[in-house]
């Protein structure tokens, strides 16, 4: 990086840096730390719909890696070897703190809503 910056210095260039949104890139959504956590998750007892609620509330981007899925009623319901990447949304104007506490605390609410469900005792007949 360094050398980059060197190279770009001797020709009169160099990288745009603001002091409150830090390094400036040709994506308006990178300005800032430009940094995005992903995180994997399996999610066996969430139907989808709870997962993009939950994931929502947290402004969290989620996508599944299958794409295998049952439909129960109106809802889809979540393939059990369903993995699913949870990533933050907003990357502009956060710090990395900031960024880190959203992907965490809306992972949390993930596994906590999730486990919950995994955990019930199974009524038969239901």
């Amino acid at each position: 990086m360094v050398s980059t910056q060197q190279a770009l210095a001797k020709h009169g260039h160099g990288f745009e840096h603001h002091n409150k949104f830090g390094y400036l890139s040709t994506c308006p959504t990178n300005i800032g730390t430009g940094m995005r956590i992903s995180v994997r998750l399996c999610l066996p007892s969430l139907l989808l719909d709870d997962i993009h609620t939950i994931a929502r509330k947290y402004h969290l981007e989620v996508r599944s890696e299958r794409e295998q899925q049952q439909t129960v009623g109106s809802r889809k319901h979540n393939d059990k070897r369903r993995v699913h990447q949870v990533s933050n949304q907003q990357r502009w104007g956060l710090t990395e703190y900031e960024i880190y506490a959203i992907v965490t605390r809306g992972v949390q609410a993930l596994l906590a809503a999730d486990d919950q469900l995994l955990f019930l005792p199974h009524t038969p007949g239901l």
